[in-house]
This record gives C-alpha cells, sequence and structure tokens, in this order.
C-alpha cells in the first residue's frame, strides 16, 4: 500500500497492477528500464511478488524464466531484484546476486544445503584439492588417490569385491 499526505494526515492509496499503477511507479519504470530494487514477498503459486518501488509497494509477476527459489534467496540475502514494465505490469527478469555462485564465481568457501544432491557427469566426475583426489569414470572405475587414506563406520565396515587386493 503507498501513502500520501493530505493536509498533514496520510491517506492510505493502493497501488494497482496494470495500467492503472500509481503515475510514481509507472515513471521510475519508463525513466529507468531496468530497475534494482528489493522484495518484499512472494506468492509462489501465483508467481508474484511485492517489490518496493521508492515509498510505494507493487506486485510483480515472474518471468517464467525466474526460479522461485532465487527470489526466495534473494528475500533471505536482502538482494535486490531486476525488474522493468511490460504491457502495463512489472515483471521481475532476475535476480542481482551479491554473493559468489558455484560453479559460476571463485569464492573463499561455498556451502551447498539441499535435501539431495545429484552430480551426473557423462565420463568423469573428480574432487580434487591439493594432492588428493577422487575420480568416478563412466565405466565403472572409482579412484582415491592420496598419501593417507583413512575409512571409519561406527557399526559394520563392509569391503565387498569379487577379488580385494591389499598390497
Amino acid at each position: 500500500m503507498g501513502a500520501q499526505k493530505r493536509g498533514g494526515a496520510r491517506a492510505v492509496r493502493p497501488v494497482h497492477q496494470g495500467p492503472e499503477t500509481h503515475p510514481e511507479s509507472r515513471q521510475v519504470g519508463a525513466q529507468a528500464g531496468l530497475i534494482a530494487v528489493p522484495i518484499e514477498e512472494i506468492d509462489e503459486e501465483r508467481r508474484q511478488v511485492s517489490l518496493r518501488i521508492g515509498e510505494h509497494l507493487v506486485h510483480a509477476y515472474l518471468d517464467p524464466s525466474v526460479s522461485t527459489v532465487v527470489m526466495r534467496t534473494a528475500i533471505a540475502n536482502h538482494e535486490r531484484v531486476i525488474t522493468q514494465r511490460e504491457a502495463g505490469s512489472w515483471v521481475v527478469v532476475g535476480a542481482l546476486r551479491t554473493t559468489p555462485t558455484p560453479g559460476v564465481d571463485i569464492g573463499d568457501e561455498f556451502l551447498i544445503k539441499a535435501r539431495r544432491v545429484l552430480v551426473v557427469a557423462e565420463h568423469e566426475f573428480g574432487v580434487v584439492s591439493g594432492a588428493a583426489s577422487i575420480a568416478v569414470r563412466a565405466q565403472g572405475f572409482v579412484e582415491t588417490v592420496a598419501q593417507d587414506i583413512t575409512t571409519r563406520a561406527s557399526s559394520l565396515h563392509k569391503i565387498v569385491g569379487r577379488m580385494i587386493r591389499l598390497n
């Protein structure tokens, strides 16, 4: 809801979607093209968000390419989203990333939290840290290279193979 002063009192004035949107909001979008604004909340079912444009709260649609997960992260990290006017409505076209993105940027540390993480590689998947590495190959081979390797189990530790070679 937007507010406007009238004779010392503040009158509440709704900000509508579409062509009737408050002139200040329409003017901001028209002058700037793409603008970066804070996101207040998200309605994931409708794929709509509430944005703060100046002192006004406006509703915007998410572009089909924009993930609602990205919008939730933008709210949590107080990141701005990129929006523009299209056919009389506000449309969010992306988020303004302010932290490194794993797989895109080089960072000091990345934490990936998910219920499940799946990495799919057509030929080989590898993890390398200094002189240690693990390689998982499509032909069915797993190779671990390191100076020392320790495995621990709090219960049964099974090693299963048709043939096992120790030294």
